[in-house]
């Protein structure tokens, strides 16, 4: 087990009881919010926040029905899924914050940082997409995406990175990381959703797009896909970095796995554009 293994607790706001848990970091840098893929608990992004270093002080949390927060009980859009985090993360840490989507995070953080500019200062986007107007990717990897298993073992992970494409994940360099504490599997029935949060999470994406507010966006913003991800195919990221003033993409080879097997790569590129970005940001 990673020695900053996360320490969750439950918080309530309003209708939903949401898990939360809040690393600490050793330094003043702004905390960076961390929201993740579509049906994923926050151990998954583990591996990112080892390697981005005890100076960093992360927030991580499951939304309404993924790992141990209880779905709400009737669908939502990004609109209202984003005034909910917006409020966790202000109850957590009142000033303001970076803000790092993965996947269906990504979108998340398109629509919060839209909608709460001051808050959310830089924007880093992973393997995501503006939503329903967005690049398809592959039926067959994005069907494999949706089973529960996806992130429990070296040997799923394997399986999947080499159905994706990249075949980068090896089943050896990933049990690699969970040797290294890099990725915690301890309770894998946390790591995906399923039923009825599941399905809002889908129905939220289906029915937006960022589109037409991404020439709205000021943040610095940084893009990284992978080069080989049918999920959601690298043109996504450049659609939106053609929208949004001033932003970077970067490729980095892979497919959509690359959250847990090049996280190590994935936290320098953060941390080199943080601090390329500090003027920009403050």
């Amino acid at each position: 087990m990673s020695p900053d293994a996360p320490t969750a607790r439950m918080l309530d706001i309003g209708w939903a009881r949401i898990r939360v848990d809040v690393r600490t970091g050793t330094s003043d840098q702004r905390p960076m919010v961390l929201l993740n893929g579509i049906g994923a608990a926050l151990e998954v992004l583990q591996p990112l926040v080892d390697a981005l270093g005890r100076e960093v002080t992360t927030i991580r949390l499951d939304v309404p029905g993924t790992g141990e927060s209880p779905p709400l009980p009737l669908p939502y859009g990004m609109v209202q899924m984003s005034w909910l985090v917006d409020a966790v993360v202000r109850r957590l840490h009142p000033g303001p914050v970076d803000l790092l989507g993965y996947s269906w995070g990504g979108a998340l953080a398109q629509q919060m940082a839209v909608q709460f500019p001051r808050r959310y200062r830089r924007l880093i986007l992973i393997s995501t997409s503006p939503g329903a107007l967005s690049i398809p990717g592959s039926p067959t990897g994005f069907a494999t995406m949706l089973t529960p298993r996806r992130f429990e073992d070296p040997e799923e992970v394997a399986a999947l990175s080499a159905l994706l494409g990249s075949g980068r994940g090896t089943a050896d360099s990933v049990a690699a990381a969970q040797r290294a504490g890099r990725w915690d599997t301890a309770e894998p029935a946390r790591m995906a959703g399923a039923g009825i949060g599941y399905g809002h999470q889908l129905a939220a994406l289906a029915t937006w797009t960022s589109l037409p507010f991404l020439p709205l966006l000021r943040q610095p913003t940084l893009l990284i896909s992978g080069d080989d991800d049918p999920i959601v195919p690298a043109a996504n990221s450049r659609l939106i970095a053609d929208l949004v003033p001033g932003s970077v993409v970067h490729l980095i080879p892979g497919d959509h796995t690359e959250i847990i097997t090049a996280a190590r790569e994935i936290a320098a590129l953060i941390t080199a554009f943080r601090e390329s970005s500090l003027d920009a940001a403050s």
